[in-house]
């Protein structure tokens, strides 16, 4: 919670609610002020009741702060009419490879047919396909800079070639075989790639291991 206290049990008292700091600031409502909250209850009818506005939370993330509100379990489900039922329960894990054994323990758990254990993949197979399409388009890019980069490689190796024509001549005239000649320059070019390799690595390793320590916020603040 970024400001004031999480929603709390009514109690018979007006209904408690705590907004993301985006939606609270798009409503202009402050820690305090009342907000009237309309959702269709379990039977489809429309409910509607004033909540008192008792904090606000920043998560970072517009969808969250700029959508989001928090509000007890047993007051909303009094609020849609659903006494003592939920609708679903995300569960985090700290590691997506723990997510089969930990889905066939819950089903486990949770036999009945009234309940069903969803991976993610499987809940929102929409967002995989962009990921996948996402990791399409990166392999695409990152093939057309090496064909890039490898033919500036090419063109810098050519006209090196191409300003030691004499350099080569006076070799082949001292006896040195088209072969050696050859393996020079495939030498050389070896070593400038080493050399680029290297010279790559020693200045991304330290930016990427920056970066992951300080990352980037992509996320707005802005209404």
């Amino acid at each position: 919670v970024d400001a004031g206290r999480v929603a709390a049990r009514s109690d018979g008292a007006e209904r408690e609610i705590a907004l993301g700091e985006l939606l609270a600031r798009n409503l202009g409502v402050a820690i305090g002020d009342r907000v009237i909250v309309v959702s269709a209850d379990s039977f489809g009818s429309q409910s509607a009741d004033r909540f008192t506005v008792v904090g606000t939370f920043h998560i970072g993330d517009d969808e969250f702060d700029g959508y989001g509100a928090l509000v007890d379990l047993q007051v909303l489900q009094a609020f849609l009419e659903a006494e003592d039922s939920v609708s679903h329960v995300a569960v985090f894990l700290p590691e997506s490879a723990a997510m089969a054994s930990v889905g066939a323990g819950l089903d486990e758990l949770f036999p009945d047919p009234s309940h069903e254990v969803l991976p993610w993949p499987e809940l929102m197979p929409d967002l995989v396909q962009f990921m996948l399409l996402d990791d399409v388009g990166n392999w695409i890019g990152n093939s057309v800079l090496i064909v890039v980069v490898g033919f500036g490689l090419l063109n810098t190796i050519l006209m090196s070639v191409f300003e030691r024509v004499r350099e080569f001549g006076v070799l082949r005239a001292l006896g040195l075989r088209p072969r050696a000649v050859f393996a020079l320059v495939l030498i050389e070019s070896l070593q400038l790639t080493v050399l680029g390799i290297a010279l790559g690595l020693a200045l991304g390793i330290p930016l990427v291991l920056w970066l992951s320590g300080h990352p980037i916020h992509l996320t707005s603040d802005g209404a």
